[in-house]
């Protein structure tokens, strides 16, 4: 295995699905492959998987939970972020809007954002991707 360069981007992908065998899980996975082919190391956060406790809007944002910490901290240390999300009623998934909410500026600051929406119907998700 070779060892990471400063140069190399590092892209982290977040999959707003709880949906076992989600489309929208899959296809985070798709993109995030493309972007390992061009040499960027990734990391995908399923949230399905994280138990992520809902923002209460606490003053002590330290004072959530470790996986709360370690998903701060996977965020801040990228350089790039790819959030997928199905739209549920003309929005992205609540479970999406929650994970956003317990981060700050502090760590999405300075990243290149790509967004992936999924949805049925001529639209897609466009209200998701808004």
């Amino acid at each position: 295995m070779s060892t990471t360069s400063s140069s190399t981007l590092n892209i982290i992908g977040i999959s707003g699905s709880l949906s076992a065998d989600a489309a929208t899980t899959r296809l985070l996975a798709v993109a995030l492959d493309g972007a390992r082919s061009e040499g960027a190391v990734t990391n995908m956060i399923d949230l399905r998987e994280w138990d992520l406790p809902f923002c209460d809007g606490r003053d002590d944002v330290d004072s959530y939970t470790p996986r709360v910490q370690e998903l701060r901290q996977l965020v801040r240390s990228s350089h790039g972020i790819l959030l997928a999300s199905p739209e549920y009623h003309n929005s992205l998934s609540g479970v999406l809007k929650n994970a956003l909410d317990l981060l700050s500026s502090d760590e999405m600051s300075g990243k290149i954002c790509g967004l992936i929406g999924v949805a049925g119907g001529g639209h897609g998700a466009i209200n998701a991707l808004n």
